[in-house]
């Protein structure tokens, strides 16, 4: 099953896509919370998502990435 994104339409009705490179580089926090999450210093990581939470508390995958991080620390209350 493929899901589309929809375009973003601004106010002149021009349609505008968010990009990912951009959305990865405006939380530096994301970034660095993933690469520590890869290298297992999971309390870092853990750290560093919720900074970059502070920043962007809408972003799915911050969200996504700290449950799991939270799960593999055995901390299931956070987690969930």
């Amino acid at each position: 099953m493929q899901y589309e994104q929809i375009p973003d339409i601004s106010k002149n009705g021009t349609t505008k896509k968010p990009s990912p490179v951009s959305n990865l580089r405006a939380n530096p926090y994301k970034n660095s919370g993933i690469k520590k999450y890869k290298d297992f210093d999971l309390t870092e990581a853990i750290a560093d998502f919720k900074k970059g939470l502070e920043i962007s508390p809408g972003d799915v995958a911050l969200h996504f990435n700290i449950a799991c991080a939270y799960s593999l620390t055995e901390n299931k209350a956070l987690a969930y």
